[in-house]
């Protein structure tokens, strides 16, 4: 009987182990820059992937998949460098986040030119940068068929405030994460926080307006998340 049991047991861990291998899809980078990208991922307990992101091209982003199942493999950080450019990228990094989809965004200013970001930090903007192509080799707008969105008086300038507290926030969790100071319990809770934050983005944009008073709703969002991951660290 005691046999029965265990192989009983056995057999169910072996089935809930390969059903879970399942759990998460393999990671897609977007990539663009006018350089293709060589991305390396790597996972808490599994081996790391590396393949090549085509460049972009006036119809949008390249883009491309770890050829590797992921299985249950939680993701800790992507990093990539664009063959035959100087440009540098800053890496993502988290303790441990079923997140798969990335796009290396255009930051701008600095040495730091581009820089890693997931769907879940960027939220609703996420397909807009990876249609829309900002590099410092020219702007090339792809298609999109995001809705077209009227801003109201005073919207532009909040939320131009919301992208640089957004900013702020994945800068100041990254900065954690890097110190070894987020423990999964945290890591979980910010991912929490960052798809209530993009429900509230999609329903905001539903109809294609925004209203100031729905703009200043997320901004106290954005600050309640701030407070949060302040604690974080301390």
């Amino acid at each position: 009987m005691k046999n029965t049991t265990l192989k009983i047991l056995v057999s169910s861990a072996a089935f809930l182990a390969a059903g879970s291998a399942q759990a998460y899809n393999n990671v897609e980078v977007f990539n663009p820059a006018h350089y293709p990208a060589v991305v390396t991922v790597k996972y808490s307990a599994c081996r790391s992937d590396t393949f090549t992101v085509p460049a972009a091209t006036p119809a949008g982003a390249g883009s491309a998949k770890a050829g590797s199942s992921r299985g249950a493999c939680l993701l800790t950080t992507v990093s990539a460098k664009l063959s035959g450019s100087n440009y540098t990228i800053t890496e993502y990094s988290s303790s441990g986040t079923a997140v798969s989809r990335f796009v290396i965004r255009y930051m701008g200013t600095g040495k730091q030119n581009y820089k890693i970001y997931s769907d879940l930090q960027l939220a609703n903007i996420f397909d807009r940068e990876v249609a829309n192509l900002n590099s410092p080799d020219g702007w090339v707008k792809g298609p999109s068929n995001k809705p077209t969105i009227t801003l109201a008086p005073g919207v532009e300038a909040c939320r131009a405030g919301n992208i640089k507290l957004n900013t702020e926030i994945d800068d100041m969790f990254q900065k954690l994460n890097r110190e070894r100071k987020i423990t999964p319990a945290e890591n979980k809770r910010y991912e929490q926080l960052e798809q209530q934050i993009k429900a509230r983005r999609a329903e905001n944009q539903k109809d294609g307006n925004i209203t100031l008073d729905e703009c200043n709703a997320m901004t106290k969002l954005f600050e309640a998340e701030k407070a949060e991951v302040i604690k974080m660290g301390q």
